[in-house]
C-alpha cells in the first residue's frame, strides 16, 4: 500500500492503495489495477511512540504534540504541546511561550509538525522540530526559517517544560527528521530535506 499521486505531490498521505511499481501509478490513478484504494484522513499522525513502565508517550505530528498515556486505563495524562497542552512551556532564553489558542499560536507554538518526539527519561525528552506549517511551508520562528533539533526537560508536577538545547539544523525538512542524545553527550540529528517515496 503506497500513496497515490496527488498524496505524493502534495506530501498529505491522506490516500493508500495498490500500486505498480513500473508505472508509478496507483489504483486511483489506473482503474485497472485492483480496487484496494480508499481514502483516509489522520488528525493526529500518530509518528513516534514511547513506552515506559505503564505509560506510553504519544508523537502526534499533526497536533503539534506529545500525550502520555496510562496503558493500564487509557486514560490521558497530561498533553505537552498544540492546542490542548497542560504545561506551560519555555523557549531557550527562560521565556515563556504564549498560551493563547489562535489560529496564529497554531503556527507559532514551539514547535510545530514534529518527528520523533520521544521520552529519555528523567523527565527528558526531544524532538526533530519540522517547524512547518500545514502546507509544508516553512514557518519564520526566532531562530529562523527552518527546522531545529530540541531537547526538553519537563516538570510533570509544576506542569512546565524547559528548552535546554536548541540546535538550528541550516534546513527546511518538510518530512521525518530525529534527534537522540548519545553516552558521549554528542546529539545525533537526522533529517531529510526532500520527500522519500517507494517509487523513487
Amino acid at each position: 500500500m503506497y500513496s497515490d499521486d496527488l498524496s505524493r505531490k502534495t506530501h498529505s498521505p491522506q490516500g493508500a492503495g495498490s500500486f505498480d511499481g513500473q508505472t508509478g501509478k496507483s489504483r486511483k490513478d489506473d482503474p485497472s489495477l485492483p480496487n484496494a484504494w480508499g481514502p483516509y484522513y489522520d488528525t493526529n499522525h500518530l509518528n513516534y511512540l514511547t513506552v515506559e513502565g505503564d505509560y506510553a508517550y504519544c508523537s502526534q505530528r499533526g497536533l503539534s504534540s506529545l500525550t502520555k498515556v496510562d496503558m493500564r486505563t487509557n486514560e490521558k495524562i497530561w498533553t505537552l504541546g498544540g492546542f490542548e497542552s497542560d504545561f506551560i512551556i519555555y523557549d531557550i532564553n527562560g521565556n515563556p511561550y504564549s498560551t493563547a489558542r489562535t489560529s496564529e499560536t497554531k503556527k507559532n507554538g514551539p514547535w510545530n509538525h514534529q518527528h520523533k518526539f520521544q521520552h529519555l527519561g528523567m523527565g527528558f525528552f526531544s524532538l526533530y522540530d519540522n517547524n512547518v506549517g500545514v502546507g509544508h511551508e516553512p514557518l519564520a520562528k526566532p531562530w529562523g526559517v527552518g527546522s531545529r533539533n530540541l531537547i526538553l526537560y519537563v516538570n510533570e508536577e509544576a506542569r512546565e517544560a524547559w528548552e535546554v538545547f536548541s540546535h538550528a539544523v541550516g534546513d527546511s525538512s518538510m518530512s521525518y527528521g530525529g534527534t537522540d542524545p548519545l553516552p558521549s553527550a554528542n546529539v545525533l540529528a537526522t533529517s531529510y530535506v526532500d520527500w522519500v517515496h517507494p517509487a523513487d
